[in-house]
């Protein structure tokens, strides 16, 4: 009876740790394929922000100037401007204004898993830029920042 149930909990576990290897392969394969460089979801006059800083925040745009190939855009940066501060005058409540700064290439990331779509830039290794939904940013005050 006892080497009939240790027969039964290897087995068990066996049969446990090979569902679970799978179920770990599945979602392993999910997370790494859950994005592709494709600009089909994005137009030109589409704009952008990234939120970035240590100790204080800032926030830039940007603005699709035209789309390049399948999975590529020219870009080009705008300026910010502050449609009012907050009462305690350390944030800025910023939207974009529509003076261009120098434009550079891009890689467009559309990310998908479950039911979120959404576009995003590339900036660099370090910073992603996501697709401004029309709403002021808050950025840290210049006066107030370090």
């Amino acid at each position: 009876m006892l080497q009939q149930n240790v027969h039964q909990y290897v087995v068990n576990t066996l049969v446990h740790k090979k569902i679970r290897s799978q179920q770990c392969l599945k979602q392993d394969y999910l997370m790494a394929h859950r994005y592709i460089y494709d600009n089909r979801h994005i137009t030109e006059g589409d704009i952008f922000y990234t939120s970035w800083g240590y100790e204080q925040t800032n926030i830039d745009f940007y603005k699709v100037k035209k789309r390049i190939g399948k999975a590529t855009a020219e870009m080009v940066p705008l300026e910010n401007k502050i449609v009012y501060e907050k009462s305690n005058q350390t944030q800025d409540a910023v939207v974009p204004y529509d003076n261009e700064g120098k434009s550079f290439k891009c890689r467009i990331k559309y990310v998908s898993w479950d039911d979120f779509k959404e576009p995003r830039i590339n900036l660099s290794t370090y910073q992603t830029a996501y697709l401004w939904d029309g709403k002021p940013k808050y950025q840290t005050n210049a006066y107030y920042g370090h």
